[in-house]
């Protein structure tokens, strides 16, 4: 058994021993999984379904965990809490991209007691 050390779309790259002379970039064809051990496998339950439509494909937001300036300081990013999926998969989404959630993001600004003015940036003019 060698140890996946990284993923290149269809093809990974293993943790071969030196003395083998073949490459250690190989695609996912020629895997096969180690039945001889599964307890380093998690067997969680597999994620939620995504929801479809005509504008495609889309996950739920369950809650808003907390907020931060935009790097330009010009919106709000959110700490998105999925519907199905555990807090450790929680995603930074930009507040421009919660428009199907608008009453998630409304009850989150208000129980933070309402929704702070960001800081616009202005370019100074040289004189």
């Amino acid at each position: 058994m060698y140890e996946i050390l990284q993923i290149h779309g269809n093809a990974v790259e293993l943790d071969l021993p030196n003395d083998l002379t073949i490459y250690d970039t190989v695609n996912v064809s020629r895997l096969k999984v180690d039945r001889t051990d599964d307890s380093s496998i998690a067997w969680g339950p597999p994620p939620p379904p995504v929801r479809t439509s005509r504008a495609g494909t889309s996950h739920v937001v369950e809650s808003i965990a907390k907020h931060l300036p935009s790097s330009d300081g010009t919106s709000w990013e959110d700490e998105v809490k999925w519907e199905g999926w555990d807090e450790k998969d929680n995603t930074w989404e930009p507040e421009e991209n919660m428009a199907k959630a608008k009453e998630i993001v409304e009850q989150y600004w208000k129980g933070m007691g309402g929704q702070p003015k960001v800081k616009r940036k202005t370019t100074r003019q040289k004189a």
